[in-house]
């Protein structure tokens, strides 16, 4: 784990290229604004890039959607002891890997709508793949699947008991404003502290639909 460019210490990092949006500066902007306004978005710095002495362009390096005791996704860290884990998942396209791959209520209903040529999945980010025991993964995917059938049922109004409403209707908000076509089948993320309840983190990647 190493400090970079003055961000809090981590592993993994993302260089992201900006070239689809002309301005370069789109997801710079809506990660520090997402960041006043949630409380929390990957931070992220402008680095311009040399491979082998030769100029590549502008780039943005930014913090991986992670757990963190100080930055990005803030959970408790899981109790080796204990089935019960704070948990983040990402829902995207052809997921592969079946340890991380999660099954829960809108995946075995086909819930979760797919596009023509991409299958939409759920996968479990956190805890890391060494801890995935079968245990814990039912645990994750019934503690979900919660929250899923009441969202599909005539109940729908109890979701407030599992969700963070005000922290929904900001992510709502600011990928509306944004235009984020991506949001919802792509690049999503949503946790769960063990403590609390489910929350979107901000809005990952932004790409402009023009």
């Amino acid at each position: 784990n190493v400090s970079f460019l003055g961000m809090p210490k981590e592993s993994d990092w993302v260089l992201h290229g900006p070239f689809i949006d002309k301005t370069l500066i789109r997801n710079y902007m809506w990660y520090n604004i997402g960041q006043e306004i949630m409380g929390e978005a990957p931070k992220n710095r402008f680095v311009e890039l040399y491979v082998d002495n030769q100029y590549q362009g502008l780039y943005l390096a930014i913090e991986a959607v992670t757990r963190n005791d100080e930055s990005r996704v803030i959970m408790s860290k899981k109790d080796k002891k204990s089935i019960a884990t704070s948990y983040l998942l990402q829902v995207d396209v052809d997921i592969v890997n079946e340890v991380t791959k999660l099954n829960s209520f809108s995946i075995y209903t086909n819930k979760l709508e797919s596009k023509p040529d991409k299958k939409i999945d759920i996968e479990i980010v956190y805890p890391d793949e060494e801890e995935l025991t079968p245990d814990v993964k039912k645990y994750i995917s019934d503690d979900f699947s919660k929250f899923e059938k009441t969202i599909y049922s005539y109940d729908y109004k109890e979701y407030e008991k599992y969700i963070d409403v005000d922290n929904f209707v900001d992510y709502f908000i600011i990928n509306e404003f944004t235009q984020n076509y991506d949001v919802g089948y792509t690049s999503t993320y949503i946790y769960k502290d063990i403590a609390g309840k489910l929350k979107m983190y901000i809005c990952w990647r932004i790409r402009n639909p023009s």
